[in-house]
Order: C-alpha cells, then structure tokens, then sequence
C-alpha cells in the first residue's frame, strides 16, 4: 500500500559508515516502508531505487553529546549564551582539538584516512604554532577556553560527524574538517 512510504527511517547512535554497509536492506526499505532515510555517519553519496523513484540517502545530524553535556551544562550554557565575535582576540586562532575520548583512549583510531588527517593535523600544529595550538583543555575549562578561539582544527576521528562542529558553531567558533557527503548535506 503506498499510503505506508510517507516514513522516515534513520540509522543513527552509532559511527556506522554508510560506505561499510550492503545497500540491499536499505533498497528494500526504500521500496517498501519510507519515503526517506537518514543515516548518521553517511559518507558516501548513495541513491536508491524507491516506488516513487530515486531516493538519496541524507545525513542525520547530530548535536552535543548528552552525557557530556549533562556534567557541565551551566559553564556549556554560559559559554554560549557569553560568545561574541569581540572576544575572539587569542594568538594563535586555531584551536587543534582532537577530543576528549580521543585523549583519554590514547587518540587510537582504526580507519587509515582518520590517522591520516590527525597526522596532518600534528603537522601542520607543529609547523606553525604561530597560527594553530594544541593543547589539551580540562573537561570543565573547555567551554569558556573554546569560545575565545576563532578557528577549531579537528581531525576526523573513526566517526563521520563529531560533536566539535556543533560545539564550535555554537561558540562563534569555525569549524575546520575535511569535506565529506555529510557536511555537504548539512550546509
């Protein structure tokens, strides 16, 4: 019955790479059940078959992280709600941050292309400390240290998306990461 397609199915919570997926489950559920499906950690541009014709799978985007933010919510909500362009004065501007559980797991990362952009990352933090610093910030300091930078580098870890862009949009703060499908939806 196509009365039954006007569904929308996500895949999210997870860093499930739609590149690492067998399409064939999401052209069935393309076919039969939804009229769009989102998909958390999308990177790669995928179109699909469905009754009505073709159906690109979108990006799920994601926001703060619950657990996190729940520690720290009053400094989180100060330091958005005091962010302004006028205090954006700290040299060097590019904050390089590769996250908290990237630190405290030792940064390990599996995927090639995620080691790959935080080796440039490093590299490009110790060419120019004028311009880009790396440091790592005490979980209840980063909220009031982010939002006196104008840039945030960070690499991609084994996720698509992180929750650093949405942290850095709130904060006034550019974000800077490699392009993927995602970020193109997202715009």
């Amino acid at each position: 019955d196509p009365s039954h397609r006007k569904r929308t199915i996500v895949f999210g919570g997870g860093d499930r790479r739609l590149s690492d997926q067998d399409p064939t489950p999401l052209q069935v559920l393309a076919q039969k059940w939804a009229d769009r499906i989102l998909w958390e950690a999308k990177d790669i541009e995928l179109i699909l078959d469905s009754a009505r014709g073709s159906l690109r799978v979108e990006t799920m985007p994601i926001g703060l992280t619950e657990n996190y933010y729940r520690r720290i919510a009053p400094q989180v909500n100060e330091a958005i709600n005091s962010a302004s362009i006028a205090m954006k004065t700290r040299t060097p501007s590019v904050l390089a941050a590769w996250g908290a559980s990237a630190t405290n797991h030792g940064g390990a990362v599996e995927r090639s292309e995620s080691i790959d952009t935080r080796a440039r990352a490093d590299v490009l933090a110790s060419k120019r400390p004028d311009l880009v610093e790396r440091r790592r910030i005490a979980w209840d300091q980063y909220w009031s240290e982010l939002k006196t930078y104008r840039f945030m580098l960070y690499p991609q870890g084994d996720g698509v998306q992180s929750p650093k862009f949405a942290e850095a949009i709130l904060t006034l703060v550019i974000p800077i990461a490699l392009r993927c499908p995602a970020f193109d939806d997202l715009k």
